[in-house]
């Protein structure tokens, strides 16, 4: 059972011992050190990613290689906090060096679009030990649920060798010591030919070996692959279920004077309190700035998530909102500052009435 101190969070101790038991396979273990540490590092990635689909992926590729890697940390590494922050920023920043790739291939994107903070030679202006100082944002519950379950996954999937291990060869002098006198007498006579059996017996045990350590680095390679893939479809699974259900509202959102051409879909399910935005040639918030699609119902104008695609087409899920059951009139991005705003303060760029297009 995973214990926490009395001020509610793990000492350094028991932190090491979460990871040992995580080594162990233990899900229980792993749970409780997602549940610690996921906002951190959620929070972390938002900041560096400016992305929140981009973060949550990031937040789920790292605690996956949490729980496949547990058995190689060592304290040298640092604490296990360190430890799961430096996976983090390693992921992130890879993220970023492959997007920064295809924008730079773009020529109609400026070098001021870049968000500010982010050096994309491969270093971040986010250190961690100024961690304390981020704003919190809470993960979204389906990352934790997504882990868990590729884990009941990959317990049925049993590698198999096409043949057996190697059994070890004893010598002859060990299991026969009476032999060890016959042997030096025949020494002279026999010593080439004995030698060179023991040697070709001994190439032929490595050569096995490294074959089996191939075939083992093999069938891990394919079980991250398939669970990679059981997690993107499972995923895109949801997605169609949810355009396809019954009472699902589908609204198109026009641009304006500041995107004249960009185009907005919504599939939203009040019975679900659960929705889909796409957004379509879109031109990138201004520096410093971030989109908010907002849900205007007739006495309140409730946030339904925060976004600022790295390219001009992307999309997200919206956020659950208070009283779903409430009529949605219309649905309006706008632009505002950082991490959002509690109402709507800046510009509508996308606007659409409530109702079925």
């Amino acid at each position: 059972m995973i214990k926490k101190s009395n001020k509610g969070a793990f000492s350094k101790e028991e932190e090491i011992n979460i990871v040992q038991k995580i080594a162990q396979r233990d899900a229980l273990a792993f749970a409780a050190f997602y549940d610690h540490h996921s906002k951190t590092v959620f929070s972390f990635l938002s900041q560096l990613l400016k992305n929140r689909g981009e973060s949550e992926d990031t937040l789920q590729e790292t605690f996956w290689q949490v729980w496949r890697q547990a058995a190689g940390y060592e304290q040298t590494a640092g604490t296990p906090t360190v430890w799961v922050l430096t996976i983090a920023q390693t992921l992130g920043l890879n993220r970023l060096k492959h997007i920064a790739i295809f924008r730079q291939n773009d020529a109609s994107v400026e070098e001021t679009s870049r968000p500010k903070g982010l050096d994309f030679k491969g270093h971040s202006v986010i250190e961690l030990h100024l961690l304390a100082n981020l704003e919190q944002v809470a993960p979204p519950p389906s990352v934790r649920t997504n882990l868990l379950n590729a884990m009941e996954q990959e317990k049925s999937i049993t590698p198999r060798l096409p043949f057996a291990p190697p059994a070890k060869r004893k010598s002859w002098i060990v299991r026969f010591p009476w032999l060890m006198a016959i042997g030096w007498a025949l020494a002279g006579i026999f010593g080439a030919i004995v030698f060179g059996n023991i040697n070709a017996d001994w190439q032929a045990a490595v050569g096995q070996d490294e074959e089996i350590v191939s075939l083992h680095r093999t069938v891990s390679e394919k079980e991250e692959a398939i669970l990679s893939l059981r997690l993107s479809l499972s995923e895109k699974e949801d997605a169609l279920a949810l355009i396809e259900a019954r009472n699902t509202v589908s609204v198109t959102l026009a641009g304006n004077s500041f995107s004249p051409k960009a185009l907005g879909k919504i599939f939203w399910n009040p019975e679900r309190n659960a929705g889909l935005f796409f957004a379509f040639d879109l031109p990138l918030p201004p520096n410093g700035k971030i989109y908010q699609l907002w849900a205007n119902q007739k006495e309140s104008k409730v946030d339904a998530g925060v976004f600022s695609f790295l390219e001009e087409t992307g999309s997200f899920k919206i956020k659950p909102i208070p009283n779903p059951t409430e009529a949605i009139l219309f649905f309006t991005v706008t632009i505002e500052p950082p991490f959002g705003s509690s109402e709507p303060t800046g510009e509508i760029v996308l606007k659409g009435e409530g109702g079925r297009s």
